[in-house]
């Protein structure tokens, strides 16, 4: 990371700037020998298993602060799905699946209005499999699983394990958000999200197909009402084929 110039005014860190980011994830993380005994947990179904291990942590480290999310992959290319406030500003990237050592990342591509940036991780991450969005119904049995920023930086000599709630689809494209001449199309669903699921998979609970990408949730004079609203996935499709125009277009 290119380090930044600092006036008469400002007091230069007493660490480097890489020494402080490598501290940060190990902050986020936890040790990752010697760690006590996890508490027994009742068996995951196969699907909810195989996103529990591909759903990625992602970390953006910055001089002096650090923002976390949740993100995926949707392809065995290492392509990685997020929220763009997550992401956004001047600082590194790093995705983590659950186990795994941390992989830095690259922006390709960031729409704030959808809230969705694309990023390109630089080794190996798992892949979960991305479906199709059009074919949801109202009442349909889905799951989100993202690491919540409170209990992530709370596992010190441990690492972060993603947590997983359940609901069902409420509403299907509701289109009731205009911004910029284009229409926000949401799913709306009461599967539970806290600060730091931002960017984690909406996902058909029996099978595991991710059709969507959580943004929020609904509160109320501050607190959660439990109902949350995600991106359809095949947004991130739209995005990626708009990009790739771009970039054709510029050769």
């Amino acid at each position: 990371m290119k380090q930044p110039s600092y006036s008469d005014a400002q007091q230069r860190p007493f660490l480097p700037a890489r020494f402080l980011a490598a501290a940060a994830v190990a902050f986020i993380l936890g040790a990752t020998t010697a760690a006590p005994p996890a508490t027994p947990r009742p068996r995951a179904a196969a699907p909810q298993r195989q996103v529990e291990d591909g759903v990625l942590l992602v970390v953006k480290l910055r001089e002096e602060s650090v923002t976390q999310g949740t993100g995926f992959a949707i392809d065995e290319q290492g392509t990685v799905v997020t929220n763009s406030h997550v992401v956004s500003g001047v600082g590194e990237v790093y995705v983590i699946a659950r186990g795994r050592e941390p992989v830095a990342c690259e922006t390709v591509v960031v729409d704030e209005l959808l809230d969705l940036a694309i990023l390109q991780a630089r080794g190996k991450v798992p892949a979960l499999h991305a479906g199709d969005a059009r074919s949801v119904r109202v009442g349909e049995r889905v799951a989100t699983t993202g690491y919540p920023r409170q209990l992530s930086r709370s596992l010190l000599g441990r690492r972060a394990r993603p947590v997983t709630t359940t609901g069902v689809v409420q509403g299907v494209h509701d289109r009731g958000v205009q911004i910029e001449g284009r229409q926000l199309v949401l799913l709306r669903t009461t599967a539970a999200v806290e600060p730091g699921n931002s960017g984690g998979p909406l996902y058909r609970l029996e099978t595991g197909e991710v059709i969507g990408v959580m943004v929020s949730g609904l509160a109320v004079n501050k607190r959660l009402t439990g109902i949350t609203f995600a991106i359809p996935i095949n947004e991130v499709y739209g995005l990626q084929r708009r990009h790739s125009r771009e970039v054709a277009a510029r050769r």
